[in-house]
């Protein structure tokens, strides 16, 4: 990927525009593709199906998007000593995509004994790697500020999502759908590289070393993160079964897209904090820790909200079983806005080190909490993943109180 002109917008209409191409994404995905799916597919169909997406959210996240953002926070470092960084972060994207095809693959064929059909053993691992190159190619462009571009390909991907939902009936599988829609978009952030016309190197760097350590970092960090917010249906398969797979994913799934749209806002803030000298934590920090309970009330409020009124309309099938989810999910959802909102002052501003002890405390916590709860089923699994949020947004909050703001 080719350093883009930085041209982009700044501010309220950086946000603005964020919010907009990154909601059209998650409408596309989980509005429209997912309760289609869970219409016209079976009960295990659907749960794969979002175990499948889940997977795919994670490893966009931890291999696509954590890259991206490392550019974001070393750029100031390669732009002082007037250095490109294409070889340096080719060379991690390359390794990225190998260890991704290789895990994926086996995840494909472990998924054969649950499905009624065997495309995804093929589906799958391109899904994934498309999927990857597209979420890079967007963070590149968002820590570029250039949103409208962003706002583009989204709407290019939900035309490619639509027409991949009215015809995966005839491809044998619901994966048709999604990796149609990333092969369009990518095609096209292919196109903008060629176009660019720059030169493009997998010789590495003087800092080469520091930037494979920062991604490995970030990268660990959003494993943990992403993995125990979507891999909860991994954990519900074969323990508690496909109903309540699909259960479960109807009533906390409204709840996490409030959560979702949050990101943008990440997004814009990581973007500006690498723009920002690393004095400036000391401010961000105390601004932050005054705002974090409001967000908290505020985006648990609009996650309860959201789920009781959203799963009758688009999930009617699952909604009577769903009642005793929706507060857990919700209150899962709120503390995880507020998480998504206070780590990217803590990836800029902090030593690593707080995200990755934070980051594991909360995968341990879900772990225990999952083991405690489980005896009492459905419910005592969502409890468990909220009180690992709540505990996860307090390490973070005493890390940001008690740590002092790194250097460049």
């Amino acid at each position: 990927m080719s350093e883009p002109a930085d041209r982009g917008l700044r501010g309220g209409a950086a946000y603005a525009m964020n919010t907009a191409s990154f909601g059209l994404y998650i409408t596309a995905q989980q509005l429209l593709a997912l309760p289609i799916i869970a219409s016209s597919w079976g009960a295990q169909d659907f749960s794969l199906t979002v175990l499948y997406i889940s997977i795919y959210a994670v490893v966009t996240n931890v291999f696509g998007e954590e890259l991206g953002n490392v550019v974001a926070v070393r750029r100031r470092a390669y732009e002082k000593g007037k250095i490109p960084y294409a070889g340096d972060v080719g060379r991690l994207l390359i390794s990225g995509l190998l260890v991704v095809l290789i895990l994926t693959t086996f995840v494909s064929i472990f998924g054969a004994g649950f499905a009624t059909h065997s495309d995804h053993i093929v589906y799958l691992p391109a899904l994934m790697v498309l999927g990857l190159l597209r979420t890079f190619g967007l963070t590149i462009l968002r820590a570029y500020g250039r949103f409208d571009i962003i706002l583009a390909l989204n709407f290019i991907y939900a035309i490619g999502l639509t027409i991949g939902l009215a015809t995966m009936q005839l491809l044998g599988s619901p994966l048709w759908a999604f990796l149609l829609a990333d092969a369009i978009t990518t095609i096209l952030l292919f196109g903008l590289c060629l176009r660019a016309k720059k030169q493009y190197t997998f010789s590495t760097s003087r800092l080469y070393r520091d930037t494979r350590k920062a991604y490995w970092g970030f990268a660990f960090v959003a494993l943990v993160g992403n993995g125990s917010v979507y891999l909860d249906r991994l954990i519900i398969l074969p323990l508690l079964g496909a109903t309540a797979v699909a259960t479960y994913f109807a009533a906390s799934s409204l709840a996490k897209t409030v959560a979702l749209l949050i990101n943008p806002l990440a997004g814009v803030l990581l973007s500006r904090y690498a723009s920002m000298p690393t004095s400036a934590g000391t401010t961000e920090k105390r601004r932050l820790l005054r705002l974090t309970p409001l967000v908290i009330v505020a985006a648990t409020v609009a996650a309860y909200v959201v789920s009781r009124l959203g799963v009758s309309v688009l999930y009617p099938t699952y909604a009577p079983l769903a009642d005793d989810i929706y507060l857990p999910a919700s209150v899962a959802a709120g503390f995880t806005v507020a998480a998504t909102t206070l780590r990217p002052a803590l990836m800029r501003f902090f030593a690593a080190r707080w995200l990755v002890s934070s980051n594991m405390g909360y995968g341990l916590t879900l772990l225990l909490g999952v083991a405690a709860l489980l005896p009492y089923g459905l419910i005592g699994f969502a409890w468990a993943v909220a009180f690992s949020r709540i505990l996860q947004v307090s390490a973070y909050c005493l890390a940001l109180a008690s740590a002092d703001v790194a250097t460049d």
